[in-house]
């Protein structure tokens, strides 16, 4: 049965500070700011990715601004836009990483998302400070709010000539989700995202072909992606370097044909990635039949990662990094987690805990909720984040929120695993019930053979759980499985449900009661349930209750075989890559 953290864990856990930075506090603040990044959410989608595109290209001038500034206690505070473009970099913290190298030359920023500063404002309003909303101003002449009623033209700049313009924002939409083309009133030329980012990493090898330079202090910034250790994360301009050298200086004649080829390209008006990728592909595959030639194996794959359809000055795509992330801000503020103080000390140290897995356990590790917001918040002091990383886990322990659901599933249940091997307790969250647990816990696909069975059921992949017209019977995912346990709470408004749980566990015998088979009485609060019978079909067993009136959400369950548990309620939780 789900903890209610008032009951238990006040009495049981005590806050810590993890690296001055991780604390009751911080994550106070960061529930603040994600508040309002709710909400500047709006419904209309072409609004949305305007206003998007638009407060991504005001953060890529906010951080040129501090290009000048060496102190952050006289950073003045951003654009509410601009700190939610910001909040979402610093969540890719390789990215982040490696891009703020590119403008500020430096690895030692000083900068931190001002998470305080922003929750200390007086007004639900955000007007920050007289000398903020002063250096806006001073240094752009752009509106410090960005009003969804009001969003400006975005910047284009052409591929051929470089010539910059303004766009409308239904055109640079077409023009950065839909592959439409635009045209250059400079040059009379078309582009589109493709050809314009394919072309610009050419350009950006030529310079380093042609560059004489010697020093990888001086010339590892000139191409992007591969600026970093790939084990560590940390900047490494001579290997960099090497690679760079390796691949765009050959000394073997074969490899200067493809580069050669590869440069005609970039005044190529057709040149697109279906023509530059596979003679990156056969670039490499020239050089490993080379002699002493080292090359590291995912310096391509960077490449293309950093600059394959993206045509801003960043590596990563920051509007779609924004639109990840609302599931996870949704799930903050919406009531999911009762964020009290005994919440917020259980976080504390169940986050310090997941960073003890990490530096034990090098395999990818997926985060529950309330560890997750911690991990974000630790996250948003970059420097901090880095050094405590390298210091403690040896590795800037990177985090990877583009991965698969299926992974991410795989990747919970043994995270699980690990956790109850070191720790010897449950990993759930055990967050107390809430609203819309129901929904959650029927909303993602099942698997296909559950799918064809003729069972006479019903399968539910989305409902709205305060709907007055809900079938009968429900069956729960096997992902939750083996073994689940259940909580049944009174809920007005429902009519009668009828609970079947799919179980790869081996029942004998027809009928069970509910102390059996990891199904305590206590945990299912209905006076009136009875007892439940067990079917067999196509080598699955449905255990079957009727519950009356009741609201389900599935709890962890400890499996004598060794099996981790997993708590649906934060089955959806971002994933943590730890390559």
């Amino acid at each position: 049965m789900p903890v209610n953290p008032s009951e238990s864990t006040s009495q049981m856990i005590n806050p810590i500070v993890i690296d001055k930075v991780v604390h009751i506090g911080a994550l106070t603040w960061h529930l603040d700011l994600l508040r309002r990044f709710k909400a500047l959410e709006t419904a209309d989608e072409a609004t949305d990715l305007h206003y998007l595109y638009a407060a991504e290209q005001r953060y890529g001038i906010w951080l040129h601004l501090l290009k000048d500034k060496t102190s952050p206690a006289k950073t003045p505070l951003p654009p509410l836009d601009v700190l939610l473009m910001w909040h979402a970099h610093m969540l890719n913290p390789w990215r982040y990483h490696e891009d703020t190298y590119h403008i500020f030359g430096r690895e030692d920023l000083p900068f931190a998302l001002p998470l305080e500063e922003v929750a200390l404002l007086s007004s639900e309003d955000y007007v920050p400070d007289r000398a903020s909303l002063d250096f806006w101003d001073t240094n752009t002449g752009l509106p410090f709010e960005l009003r969804h009623d009001k969003l400006p033209d975005l910047q284009y700049s052409c591929a051929w000539c470089s010539f910059q313009k303004a766009v409308s924002g239904p055109e640079y939409i077409q023009y950065r989700t839909k592959g439409a083309p635009l045209k250059c009133k400079q040059c009379g030329e078309e582009s589109t995202v493709d050809n314009a980012s394919a072309v610009r990493f050419l350009r950006d090898v030529r310079e380093f072909h042609l560059s004489t330079e010697v020093d990888p202090l001086k010339t590892a910034s000139i191409i992007r992606g591969c600026l970093l250790n790939t084990t560590t994360g940390v900047i490494d301009t001579k290997a960099c370097f090497e690679d760079l050298k390796t691949l765009f200086r050959p000394t073997a004649s074969t490899a200067k044909k493809v580069v050669k080829s590869l440069l005609e390209l970039s005044n190529d008006k057709s040149c697109s990635w279906s023509i530059v990728a596979p003679r990156l592909v056969v670039l490499k595959k020239t050089l490993s039949n080379l002699p002493r030639t080292a090359l590291r194996h995912r310096t391509i794959a960077m490449l293309n990662c950093a600059y394959q359809n993206n045509v801003t000055m960043f590596s990563t795509d920051l509007v779609a990094a924004v639109k990840r992330q609302r599931d996870f801000t949704g799930k903050m503020v919406d009531g999911t987690v009762i964020w009290d103080a005994a919440q917020m000390a259980r976080a504390t140290v169940r986050y310090h805990k997941f960073l003890l897995l990490m530096a034990h356990e090098h395999s990818f590790l997926v985060p529950t909720l309330d560890i997750d917001l911690a991990w974000h918040t630790h996250q948003l002091h970059p420097s901090h984040y880095q050094q405590y990383g390298l210091k403690h886990l040896r590795r800037i322990i990177n985090h990877d929120d583009t991965v698969s659901n299926s992974h991410l599933k795989n990747s919970f249940a043994h995270t699980a695993r690990l956790w109850k091997k070191h720790f010897n307790e449950i990993y759930s969250c055990d967050l107390p019930p809430q609203r819309g647990l129901l929904e959650k816990l029927f909303s993602a696909q099942p698997p296909t053979p559950y799918r064809e069975k003729s069972t006479g059921f019903k399968f539910i992949d989305r409902f709205d759980p305060k709907a007055k017209d809900l079938p009968r019977i429900i069956i729960c995912h096997s992902f939750l499985l083996p073994g689940v346990r259940l909580e049944a709470l009174g809920t007005p408004g429902l009519q009668p449900l009828r609970v079947a749980l799919v179980t790869s566990t081996v029942v004998t015998g027809t009928t069970v009661d509910l102390a059996a088979e990891g199904v305590a009485a206590e945990d299912v609060e209905v006076a009136d349930v009875e007892e439940v019978e067990v079917m067999a079909d196509v080598g699955e067993v449905q255990v079957m209750a009727d519950v009356g009136e009741v609201q389900v959400m599935a709890d962890v369950v400890e499996e004598d075989a060794g099996v981790g548990d997993v708590a649906v309620g934060d089955a959806g939780a971002e994933v943590a890559n730890m390559r």
